[in-house]
């Protein structure tokens, strides 16, 4: 990775950097995401535990700020944030992990976008996906303003840029191509999920691209991609519950663990 990628690494803090969500393509996982979280070497996490009280969320923790990137609740919300681009970063803000933490103790995605509506202190920007196993949202968020919006039934690719941005976003373009190859992009709705899926998104998330910047797991001096993790989430009740897999490291070279098989 080149010095100026690095630089741009080290400007962010507590988010996912690449997020990969299947909203109702499949009929027995409502919601299966898959994340690279790229971060600095030296700042300390702790793996996905459950925590909270009514309701009970599995997240992993951010041990400099205490928040989280991600996570799901019993009652069956996920909630994941990346950064967003084109923002400078205000060191004295509060953390969007702490955000991210507090928001998994909303119901449904409609609750969580009540809430960042309205927020009455300013964070530094992102963007956020929730889901409640029915429903997903984007939220765009700046400068005090979140700009909500319902996700199609689909395959959606969120990094620091705007969503699916084929345009600017090598990434993204990148990310398509592998789906492609994997016969995971442009899925009809309803189709039951491959029991292939979370080894060929594991493979994705550990894909170091063509050259350039269109890799989705990075190597840098200081900053990388630190974990990745692949969930399939349910609504309460059913045999999949939330299932995670987890990657202490770079997805190329570090296993996939199984945290949770189900509620």
């Amino acid at each position: 990775m080149d010095a100026r990628r690095d630089r741009e690494l080290s400007r962010r803090n507590t988010t996912v950097c690449t997020l990969i969500a299947f909203h109702h393509v499949f009929h027995d996982a409502p919601l299966v995401v898959a994340t690279n979280r790229d971060e600095a070497y030296a700042r300390p996490a702790s793996l996905p535990a459950w925590g909270g009280d009514r309701p009970r969320f599995l997240a992993p923790r951010d041990d400099e700020a205490g928040g989280t990137w991600m996570g799901a609740n019993e009652t069956g919300l996920w909630v994941g944030l990346t950064n967003a681009e084109d923002h400078r970063i205000d060191r004295d803000r509060r953390s969007r992990g702490l955000l991210c933490r507090e928001l998994l103790g909303c119901a449904d995605s409609g609750e969580v976008v009540a809430r960042l509506a309205r927020l009455d202190e300013l964070y530094n920007a992102f963007n956020l996906v929730a889901s409640d196993g029915e429903m997903a949202h984007l939220v765009e968020y700046a400068e005090g303003r979140a700009t909500a919006r319902a996700l199609e039934p689909g395959c959606h690719i969120v990094t620091n840029r705007a969503i699916d941005d084929t345009a600017s976003e090598p990434k993204v373009q990148r990310a398509i191509e592998l789906l492609g190859a994997a016969d995971l992009w442009d899925l009809r709705p309803g189709l039951r999920a491959p029991e292939s899926l979370m080894s060929k998104l594991a493979l994705i998330l550990g894909d170091h691209g063509s050259g350039g910047d269109d890799a989705l797991c990075l190597h840098g001096e200081r900053y990388g991609t630190r974990s990745a993790a692949l969930w399939r989430v349910g609504s309460p009740g059913e045999a999949i519950g939330i299932e995670l897999r987890y990657a202490d490291g770079a997805p190329c070279s570090t296993p996939f663990v199984t945290v949770q098989t189900r509620v």
